[in-house]
Order: structure tokens, then sequence, then C-alpha cells
């Protein structure tokens, strides 16, 4: 019972339409639909056949139709064999059925209807140059059995005897006509069918294709908004802080009762808030000329371990100030002092490293932050500069590494409020060193610290 309910499901999902893209499952379905009312026909045709059979005493055709319909019953209703086996099964069924037909019941038979089936399913399920050998295997065939009806050597109680060789070549030459012609219209109007499907399928794949890109690109449209928004409100943010700082400290400076100790106190602080709104302001500037390809760069010789000694000189009463006293800056070098000097936009490098140490001293309460450099071979055996600046800070968590070089992309907004800063420094940082010709990467661990890596090439400068 489950097997029968099994096979009338599949025939109900097989006669139940829904859209598909696959051009092979609408050739499996039409031989499915076709079959099985070709199995149905036959089925209904089988009991008087049967009947005929037994009164007449001809048992070898009885046991050639029931041969015929199990067989053509098993290619059609077992779903799980190839398509194209169930397909050659069906088309070798039909044809060795219709020889022995004509055979054994000659022109009281409906022989010749089922060799014109077998041509006809062949142009409907195979491609054209197989259809045309299916009309030539049944003119062939028909030849050869007029040869043999000429020569007489059926057997003297086959019914093909009952046909002239006159009749029999003139209905040969009607049939192979009818043939050919059918299956060749079918055949050319099923190429054209399976050239249009799958250029329908092409042309609906490729629409799928633009709607999930455009869908994508509205996302991304929608989230840089986003983005920019959130970066706008947190830069008029940054900018109102040291703004206010200058005006507020300049509204103070302008009474009269001020002592002297404060009046510096004031200016020290209006010249702290200046030089923080001016980097901003350049910081904003340069991503500014990244963002449209304007920023140009000036290479000149630099001597490295002389300007990562200056940086150190540069950041150490920085850590001081924010008294960080168990901090320190360690430079290593990977050169002598003649072999650093390199060629390279020393204004850009000097805002690259800047910015990194600015960053690991902001992140980084208690231990070291290491600048170190060595010299290396890239894939092209180039000669290159490896830098790195290390620290020992609260880290970065993997799904963060992912979006802190991008634009307008902050790990979350709360470290700019506790830390400062607008979030553009990576961003343009990586951009500097990639027009530089160089990468820039992390490797990190929360609760570990950072080590931030890029190249440059080595551009030495001949002394």
């Amino acid at each position: 019972m489950n097997f029968l309910s099994k096979i009338f499901r599949r025939l109900f999902n097989t006669l139940t339409p829904y859209p598909t893209e696959n051009l092979e499952f609408w050739q499996e379905r039409t031989f499915n639909i076709l079959m099985t009312s070709s199995l149905g026909v036959a089925l209904i045709a089988y009991i008087p056949s049967i009947i005929a059979c037994v009164r007449l005493k001809i048992l070898n055709v009885l046991i050639l139709d029931t041969a015929a319909l199990l067989l053509i019953s098993f290619f059609t209703l077992f779903f799980k064999i190839p398509f194209k086996i169930r397909v050659i099964g069906v088309l070798s069924t039909i044809y060795l059925l219709s020889v022995f037909l004509i055979i054994f019941i000659g022109p009281f038979g409906v022989g010749l209807l089922w060799m014109l089936a077998f041509s006809v399913f062949a142009g409907i399920f195979l491609p054209l140059r197989p259809a045309l050998i299916s009309v030539i295997t049944n003119a062939l065939t028909l030849i050869v059995m007029g040869l043999m009806l000429v020569f007489h050597l059926f057997d003297k109680n086959a019914m093909i005897n009952f046909y002239s060789p006159d009749s029999w070549w003139a209905n040969t030459a009607n049939f192979v006509a009818l043939n050919l012609l059918l299956t060749v219209s079918i055949g050319l109007l099923l190429n054209q069918l399976r050239f249009f499907i799958k250029k329908e399928i092409i042309i609906r794949n490729q629409l799928n294709e633009e709607k999930e890109k455009l869908f994508i690109a509205k996302q991304k449209s929608e989230k840089a908004d986003y983005l920019k928004s959130a970066f706008l409100a947190n830069m008029s943010h940054e900018i109102r802080t040291p703004l206010n700082g200058i005006i507020g400290f300049t509204e103070l400076l302008k009474q009269d009762d001020i002592d002297e100790q404060s009046r510096h106190e004031y200016y020290k602080l209006i010249d702290i808030s200046g030089k923080q709104l001016q980097v901003l302001i350049e910081d904003i500037i340069d991503f500014s000329r990244i963002e449209t390809g304007q920023l140009k760069l000036f290479y000149k010789p630099l001597f490295l371990n002389e300007q990562l000694r200056q940086t150190k000189q540069t950041f150490d009463p920085i850590i001081h100030e924010n008294n960080k006293t168990n901090l320190q800056i360690i430079i290593r070098v990977g050169l002598t002092d003649e072999e650093s000097r390199f060629t390279c936009d020393p204004v850009r490098f000097i805002q690259v490293i800047n910015n990194l140490v600015g960053n690991a001293i902001k992140f980084t309460q208690n231990g070291y932050i290491e600048i170190v450099y060595r010299k290396i071979e890239n894939e092209e055996q180039k000669p290159e500069l490896l830098f790195c600046v290390k620290d020992t800070g609260i880290g970065i968590s993997e799904e963060n590494q992912k979006i802190i070089f991008g634009r307008f992309l902050q790990i979350e907004e709360t470290h700019n409020r506790k830390y400062g800063g607008t979030g553009l420094g990576l961003a343009i940082s990586k951009s500097l060193i990639e027009l530089m010709n160089g990468k820039m990467w992390v490797e990190s661990t929360v609760g570990k610290g950072s080590a931030f890596y890029f190249t440059l090439p080595y551009l030495q400068v001949e002394i």
C-alpha cells in the first residue's frame, strides 16, 4: 500500500505545475505526463487484447503484450531510475513491441502505429539527430521485413504474410514519409521550444541576480547613510569639545582679576584645544582628499632610525602627562642608521606612526608600546620593510578587527566618548600605506593587546 501511495502521490505531483529553473525537469515532467497517459490507454486496450489472444490462441502475442506493458510500467513509474535510462528503456520496448506485432499480427494489429509512436516519442524526448536515427531505424526495419517477405523467410504462421509485396512497399513508403514528416516537425518545434525555455531561464536568472545586486546595493546604501549620520554626529561632538575649550578659556582670559598662574594655565589649555582642533580638521581634509583621489605623495629620503627615536621623544611626555607611569615606549630597529635611510613620503609616514602610537597610548594603561621593524622580501622577491606597533592594551575582538579600517566605522560609540577621537585615524593610515604601495593589518587578542603591522617598499637611498 505504501508503494502504491507513493506512486499516486508522485503522479499527482507530476500533474500539478509549479515553477522551476531546471529545463531537464520540464523534459522529465513531460515524459511522466505523456507516459502516464499512454499507460492508462494501454491498460484499457490490454483487457480486450488479452481476450482476443486467448480466443485466437495467440499466446506469443499475449506474452509479448504483457511483457511490454510491464516494462513500460516499470520505466514510467520507477522515478529513481535516471531519466535518460527511462527514456531509452521505454523507446526500446515500444520499438520491439512494434516489430513483433507487425510480424505476428500483420495488417490486423497496430504494429505500425507503435512504430510511429517510437519515432514520435524519440522526437519529443531526444534531440533531433537521435530522432532522425529512429526514423532511419524504422525505415531499415521495414525494408528488411519487406525483403524477408519477398523471399518468404517468415514462418508460414506469421500474419505478416498476409501482406503482398506490392502493398508492403507502398505502405512502407507512405509510412516512412509520414514518419519523417511528423518526427522532423516535432523535433524542430521542440528544439525551438528548448531554445526559448533556455533563453527564458537565462533571462530569469539574470533578473534574479540583478534583483539581488540591487537589494545588496540598497542595504549598503542604507548602511552607509546610517554610518555617515553617526559619523557626522560624532564629528560634531569632537569639533565642539576643543572649540568650547578655546572659547571658554578665551572668555576667562578677558577677566581682569585672574592671577598670572591661572592666565598661564588658560593659555596652555587653549593651545592644547587648538592643536586638537587642528589635528581633527587635518584628518577630515586628508580623509576627503583620499576619498576623492586628490591626495598627493611627495617622496624624499628619511632617516628611519632617527625618526623613530624622535617619535619616542615626542610621546614620552604625553605618557607622563596622562599619568601612565607604568607605560613605556620601546624602539627596536632592524637596520643600521646608514641602511635605515630610505625613500618615502616622510610626512605621511610620520602621520601613520603617530596615529598608531597615539592609539596605543590611548588604549593602554600599563605595560609597553613596542615599535619595531625589519627588512623582508615580498612575494616578488623585492625588499620591503615590515613595521609593527604592538601594545599591551585592551585589545580588539575578532569581529571588530574586520571593521576598524572601514570608512565611517567605529568599534563602539562608547569608546569614542571614553577615549575620544573620530575613528578616522586607522582608515586614513591604511589608505596612506596603500597609496605608498604597502599593506596594513592587525592581530589582536582581547585583554592582551594589539599589534598593527604594515609594509613599505624598501627604496634605499645611496649615501
